[in-house]
């Protein structure tokens, strides 16, 4: 990460120091501050970060209303039906009138009976549209609804030369009267050639009425490899639904009984995850049994050297849905055995 020297307010470049002295260069003017002021200026990042790294700013995050559940909008498509039944009633009301207007005067019958008493409906009709106009123009000030979506806002700057990048925005909540934390992640593609800083406005809807926002965190990935992160880079434990939905539609390959699926699960693992683990862990064969919705169920290790499986990599293969085994797209219950580097690589 480049480091900018603050001073006065003003980013400088340390470009020389003596016994004396620091050497400050800024964009129009070179400050020479002596060393006993030193204390004066303060070290902070850069705003562009390094070329291997990605740069991601603090998240705002607020809960709001939907569309569906916004109380504007819900008052608005309300008074906005009644209006137009109360148009449509109108445009009945006075049609009725003008056929009972026209069978009275074909049959010789009393039209001014018959008009005075439609000019009574007329205007009663107008009268109630007039009301639910009046009363369309009057909504309550204090109108609520439970929140059911959130908006993300946060500053996000890429570096040149990635490929796919995409951002993986994470949102943990709980339902109301609920105790389980539920993490939901959301996808977003990134420009590759976008290599300025960015705000990323990210609204999503479909949370229970009423839920309780916990806490967010953004990580940013080129390919399979994680390139910025806010928190801290482990990022296992996606909710079952979200990680069967995600893996299935976009990881998942259309495969025979008993053949290996592809394996997302660098995408889920720690920072690093790979080169954590020595190649004797990496050949280690395994068996794993699987349950009719693509789980893990059990682990039997049958190399010969039985090595010992490393706790977070047992952690990842029984907890992360990766469907072994597909029979046209969907999991079935298999076995299947396989090297722990065929299936995480």
């Amino acid at each position: 990460m480049d480091i900018s020297i603050l001073h006065k307010d003003t980013d400088y470049q340390l470009v020389g120091v003596d016994r004396k002295k620091l050497s400050l260069q800024g964009e129009t003017d070179t400050v020479d501050l002596p060393r006993k002021k030193a204390g004066q200026i303060r070290l902070v990042p850069k705003t562009r970060m390094s070329e291997h790294i990605a740069g991601v700013g603090e998240i705002q995050a607020i809960q709001k209303n939907s569309p569906l559940t916004d109380p504007k909008l819900v008052w608005q498509s309300a008074v906005s039906k009644m209006e137009n039944d109360a148009r449509i009633q109108e445009d009945q009301v006075r049609a009725n009138v003008y056929a009972r207007m026209q069978a009275a005067a074909m049959s010789g019958g009393n039209t001014t009976a018959v008009f005075n008493q439609g000019i009574d409906e007329i205007e009663s009709a107008m009268e109630q549209t007039s009301r639910i106009e009046d009363f369309a123009q009057q909504m309550p000030a204090d109108m609520k609804a439970p929140f059911d979506a959130v908006q993300l806002t946060f500053d996000l700057q890429l570096p040149p030369g990635l490929e796919a990048p995409y951002l993986v925005a994470f949102v943990d909540y709980q339902e109301p009267g609920k105790q389980p934390i539920i993490r939901r992640p959301i996808f977003r593609e990134l420009d590759a050639k976008e290599t300025n800083i960015q705000t990323i406005t990210i609204d999503e809807d479909g949370f229970p009425l009423d839920f309780t926002l916990l806490g967010t965190s953004v990580a940013v990935y080129d390919g399979n490899q994680e390139i910025a992160t806010i928190r801290s880079p482990k990022i296992v434990g996606l909710p079952r639904s979200e990680a069967i939905k995600f893996m299935r539609n976009a990881r998942a390959n259309k495969s025979p009984s008993g053949s290996l699926a592809a394996a997302p699960i660098p995408l889920f693992a720690p920072s690093n995850f790979l080169n954590s683990l020595d190649s004797k862990i990496l050949d280690t064969q395994i068996e794993v049994s699987t349950d009719a919705n693509g789980r893990a169920q059990s682990l039997k290790i049958i190399s010969p050297q039985k090595s010992k499986l490393e706790s977070d990599v047992r952690r990842l293969l029984l907890d992360v849905p990766f469907y072994p085994a597909l029979e046209s797209g969907q999991p079935i219950k298999s076995k299947v055995t396989l090297k722990i580097r065929d299936f995480i690589s």
